[in-house]
Parts: structure tokens; C-alpha cells; sequence
């Protein structure tokens, strides 16, 4: 209940004040919404919208740029193993790394000792390349 009378109070005042202003001003006042006035409030609000749009359209096509034009890692091939698991074939420094990447960890599988030479095939995207060359390029025994 008191809170209530709390909130009561300023929108007496706001009655109390308008009551007072009609009463004061018999001057002819411009109508609220004159087309001129809805035109310009429409034409900022699309503006901003427009604005808006415009800059996450920007930083959407422009957010994935290198920061410099060297690359040092390049991502050369990559299969899923799991829902969350893949495995990374890296090229970094001169060497090629196979990477075990999972949520929330990124582990060194293998350091291969000299280059593949077969990954142009897994860099093009055909899916399937990647997982015939690292049974025949790794040691030991691979399952599918």
C-alpha cells in the first residue's frame, strides 16, 4: 500500500502541472502530429536503422581480415571424428603437425618428420581426401 501512494504521487503532479499550462496558455499551439513532423521523425528513425544495418553489415564482412599479410599457420586439411572432435593437419614453422582439437583442447598428435606431399588434395575441399592419407602417412594403426 504505500508503495502504491509512492507511485501515485508523480503522476498527480504531472496532472496538476498540465491542468495548469492549459490553463495558462490560450495561445494556439501546432498539432502533435503534423505530417511534416511524423515525415522527419520516420525519416531519423530510419537513419538509424539504416546506420545500424550498414555497420553490422561491415563489421560481418570485414571481421575475419588478417592482421598481416604473412601467413605462418596454415590449416591444410581437417577431418571430424567426433561431434566435437576433429583432427587438424597444420603447416607452421616448416613442419606439419597433426592436431587433436576438442572443446575447450588443442593436443599434438604427430610431428611429421618430412612434409606430406598429397595435401594440394585436401586443401581443395573434396571430402573424404584427408583420412586415406593419414592411414598411409602415419605410423601405426588407424581405425575408421
Amino acid at each position: 500500500m504505500k508503495y502504491s501512494r509512492r507511485a501515485c504521487i508523480p503522476v498527480l503532479a504531472l496532472l496538476q502541472c498540465s491542468s495548469a499550462l492549459a490553463a495558462l496558455g490560450g495561445a494556439e499551439r501546432p498539432p502533435m502530429f503534423d505530417s511534416a513532423y511524423l515525415v522527419q521523425v520516420f525519416g531519423a528513425l530510419l537513419l538509424v536503422f539504416g546506420c545500424l544495418f550498414g555497420l553490422a553489415f561491415l563489421l560481418r564482412r570485414f571481421n575475419n581480415l588478417p592482421v598481416s599479410d604473412r601467413k605462418s599457420i596454415k590449416v591444410l586439411g581437417a577431418v571430424k571424428v567426433g561431434t566435437r572432435e576433429k583432427l587438424l593437419l597444420v603447416a607452421a614453422g616448416g613442419q606439419q603437425l597433426l592436431l587433436g582439437v576438442a572443446a575447450g583442447s588443442v593436443r599434438t598428435l604427430y610431428v611429421f618428420d618430412q612434409p606430406l606431399d598429397d595435401v594440394t588434395a585436401v586443401h581443395s575441399g573434396a571430402r573424404g581426401d584427408f583420412a586415406p592419407l593419414l592411414k598411409t602417412h602415419a605410423p601405426g594403426k588407424t581405425t575408421s
